[in-house]
């Protein structure tokens, strides 16, 4: 919704208008229609996904265990259809712009959180589409970023019709507009060649230099504070990784973690480095999709299909947000779900917006035996007030 509001506001807002009226009237519990049903901002987003991330990882305490300091918070990186956030706390978050402050039970969290817009893995797979085909003028072109020989139909009206290939907000966001050649034909067949190293050509046009106006930047000339955090991951993974305090430690969900998931590492999505993930997604880009096909159920070929490109794509997305060396990437950790529950940003939302914000102190964990001496007391207690009344009735 937030690319359908840039590039045509009047009819993000006749959407929002319709669900106001009509949402009250199908169940829905709507207070106030213009707080509750909105275009959430892709930096609120940002947050409510670290807000899960840190809730499920229990980084905001539990009953007898004090919350985890803002040093020791999960950074999260999210990516999903149409933008990719990443949001951490930084170790100087007082100098940092995008950051915003946090209350969440009983304490206060400086969160530093941006959100690309046209960088989600749907968008930028429709604008690298279109840096292939756009100075081309054949019915057949071929797509180094698909498998060997795999092949899809696409028209050249859906594709340069997109804000993020072909609009002013292109400019804005990506630095141009892509214009198709003129004999280029509406009907196109791309096929595919399996060319990793040609795709990552491609895909990195995606991120042109910019000036930094404040350093460190990452791509877009966007500050970004220094990665930092805690290095720790515990049994809900499966692993049990040495804490490595001063080192960044983030989750990356979404659209990384189905890529990652599919390659299947030995040690899942955890203690990978980045070469590691480029030889594995080299070693899949290369495979003839006749083959590739016949080894999954037909309902998940489409998403199959684009496993190459998207891990050349969630390459350069990282190393553009500063992990860069191979190593850096055993500070992320790629899971779709933490104990058992998926990640999104819809659980932070209800605990950032509901009562769930606890201001208290944690609460006392009793243990079973002090629960059931208290028990055994407060009936004492009961029972002896119960007798007392009856005394006073039958006296009265």
């Amino acid at each position: 919704m937030r690319l359908v509001e840039l590039d045509n506001p009047l009819k993000a807002d006749a959407i929002m208008e319709n669900l106001r009226s009509q949402l009250p009237h199908v169940g829905a519990k709507v207070n106030n229609p213009y707080s509750d049903i909105r275009i959430m901002s892709g930096r609120d987003e940002g947050i409510n996904a670290w807000i899960t991330v840190n809730y499920l990882e229990k980084k905001f305490g539990v009953h007898g265990v004090a919350p985890s300091s803002g040093q020791e918070m999960i950074g999260a990186l999210d990516l999903g259809g149409a933008s990719a956030q990443i949001t951490f706390v930084p170790k100087n978050p007082s100098l940092a712009p995008h950051t915003s402050t946090r209350y969440l039970f009983g304490s206060e969290y400086y969160v530093y959180s941006y959100s690309h817009l046209c960088y989600g893995k749907s968008a930028s797979q429709k604008r690298v589409w279109a840096e292939i085909i756009g100075n081309q003028s054949t019915a057949t072109i071929n797509n180094p970023c698909f498998l060997q020989n795999y092949e899809l139909k696409v028209k050249k009206s859906e594709i340069f019709t997109e804000p993020c290939v072909k609009s002013k907000y292109a400019v804005e966001l990506i630095g141009s507009e892509l214009i198709p050649n003129t004999a280029l034909p509406e009907e196109i067949t791309l096929v595919g060649t399996g060319d990793p190293d040609q795709c990552r050509q491609f895909v990195q046009k995606m991120f042109p230099s910019k000036a930094c106006a404040q350093s460190p930047c990452m791509f877009q000339g966007v500050y970004r504070p220094p990665l930092h955090g805690k290095f720790s991951a515990g049994p809900e993974y499966g692993l049990v990784v040495p804490t490595m305090l001063g080192k960044p430690f983030f989750t990356a969900f979404s659209g990384y973690a189905f890529v990652i998931d599919h390659l299947n590492f030995p040690t899942k999505g955890q203690n990978l480095t980045r070469d590691a993930v480029k030889a594995k997604v080299d070693e899949f880009c290369r495979r003839d999709w006749t083959q590739v096909a016949q080894e999954y159920p037909a309902s998940s070929l489409e998403f199959i299909a684009g496993y190459c490109q998207d891990g050349v794509y969630i390459d350069a997305l990282l190393s553009n947000y500063g992990f860069v060396d191979s190593e850096s990437w055993k500070n992320i950790v790629f899971a779709s779900k933490i104990a058992g529950t998926t990640v999104s940003w819809a659980p932070g939302y209800l605990i950032d917006a509901t009562g769930m914000i606890d201001s208290e102190s944690p609460k006392i964990d009793l243990g079973l035996t002090a629960f059931v001496t208290s028990v055994v007391i407060l009936s004492i207690v009961f029972v002896a007030l119960l007798v007392i009344l009856v005394f006073l009735h039958l006296r009265n």
